[in-house]
């Protein structure tokens, strides 16, 4: 066990600067400047709701995303997304240069 001590003591240090923490403020004007109509994610939460949550609720989801930076770690469900296209009329769905704008 000491030989784990002494190696993790000699690691060097990132070089990178910490990355700054959230502050419940932080959370709060974000939830504010987002537009209703965005998707809700795979827990249906949309931010109509997430506007409305009480104090307590905003200080449990700084805590959260504070600990996703200190421990460099971002939940595997919160990668995942659902992408619906919607083909224009008048053009061919099946046709790539359509789709990236090209």
């Amino acid at each position: 066990m000491p030989l784990s001590i002494n190696q993790f003591l000699d690691t060097p240090l990132p070089l990178s600067t910490p990355v700054k923490h959230f502050l419940p403020n932080d959370v709060k004007y974000i939830l504010q400047k987002y537009h209703n109509r965005k998707s809700p994610g795979y827990d249906l939460i949309t931010f109509e709701v997430a506007r409305h949550l009480p104090k307590k609720a905003i200080i449990h989801h700084t805590h959260i995303y504070n600990a996703i930076l200190r421990l460099s770690y971002f939940p595997t469900v919160w990668k995942f997304s659902s992408i619906v296209l919607f083909p224009k009329p008048n053009k061919p769905p099946d046709l790539v240069q359509h789709l990236t704008g090209q």
